[in-house]
């Protein structure tokens, strides 16, 4: 998970400055689309409203560049059913828990005990965080009422580094080197274009705790790629085409949540290319993401829409063989 500077326009698009080349160099190998993006009533844009020209109520979504799409998240409307289910995919689709269990940090170990309480498998009991447990811990309550924060990626960024100030062995902060050179062909020296850090979380990517964590992935995802550019040479001055050495990503992780709308779900298995009733952990999504890659979807936040301006988070998390529907109003559906 990469952490970069944020910023967010006023439709909550969101944009992370430091993966920006990645991302659109990533855009050949994705296809016309590389997240399912329904309707969502907190993501369209305010309109002032006149007696004369009154707003029309419209169902449409500003329309995104593919970078955006594939960087933002949920919306934040101040509600408890968006940090819940945020945090529900957070703490159920990964060995998070596990993790700051093995602190001396008594919220933490209340954060594992609050979240491990029932089994999702569980029908007479569901997921759910209320003020009497989960917000115990102030910072949680004000980190989710706060205005913050636009969209799931930045509300998970603050958890983190709320986590990290309390636990900073379990998240420890690394910085990746990131060296953009290039070599003159005249004078065979090899100069240094670019030099930067990108910061990641360093999480434990298995239950065992050995060496492994997120760094190898990292590096397991990065590629060299190679090109020729005309640049004057820092050594002899010489205005020459030189080989310069990038290092990209160019594989996509094979956990990943998806964003879905009640409306989508709706739809036909053929329509969306997701059945969550009877779908497989592992599938094959080569029309929107690599080809011929198998993608293991844990989870996925779905958003059901009541009226114009109010609707509901929910999350879809994967028990086993069922899956299971959390932060709903009603017991678990499966």
């Amino acid at each position: 998970m990469f952490i970069g500077k944020t910023t967010c326009d006023k439709y909550g698009n969101f944009k992370i400055s430091g993966v920006q080349s990645i991302t659109k160099e990533i855009e050949s190998c994705v296809g016309n689309t590389d997240v399912f993006h329904g309707k969502n009533a907190f993501t369209s844009p305010n309109k002032k409203k006149t007696k004369k020209n009154k707003e029309i109520p419209t169902d449409s979504t500003p329309k995104r560049s593919i970078v955006d799409r594939g960087l933002r998240g949920l919306e934040n409307a101040e509600t408890l059913c968006f940090a819940n289910c945020v945090l529900q995919l957070l703490f159920l689709c990964s060995n998070f828990l596990n993790n700051l269990a093995t602190e001396d940090d008594e919220n933490a170990i209340m954060l594992v005990k609050r979240y491990t309480k029932y089994k999702i498998s569980d029908r007479k009991k569901y997921l759910t965080l209320n003020d009497n447990d989960f917000f115990k811990i102030l910072d949680l309550k004000k980190c989710v009422y706060s205005r913050n924060h636009e969209c799931a990626s930045e509300f998970l960024l603050n958890i983190f580094t709320m986590f990290q100030n309390r636990c900073p062995t379990a998240l420890e902060s690394i910085k990746i080197k990131k060296e953009l050179s290039i070599t003159c062909k005249v004078c065979k020296s090899l100069s240094i274009i670019e030099n930067h850090e990108i910061n990641a979380l360093n999480i434990k990517i298995n239950s065992n705790n050995d060496k492994k964590c997120i760094l190898d992935i990292i590096k397991t995802l990065l590629s060299v790629k190679i090109e020729s550019i005309k640049r004057s040479c820092i050594v002899c001055k010489i205005r020459s085409i030189g080989n310069v050495k990038k290092e990209t990503i160019r594989k996509y992780p094979k956990y990943q949540f998806v964003e879905l709308t009640k409306d989508i779900m709706d739809k036909k298995y053929s329509d969306i290319g997701i059945n969550f009733l009877s779908s497989k952990d592992s599938f094959y999504v080569s029309q929107y993401f690599m080809p011929n890659v198998p993608y293991k979807l844990k989870g996925s936040a779905v958003h059901q829409r009541f009226s114009e301006n109010r609707g509901h988070y929910m999350a879809y998390v994967r028990d086993q063989e069922k899956w299971c529907l959390l932060n709903d109003a009603h017991p678990i559906k499966e």
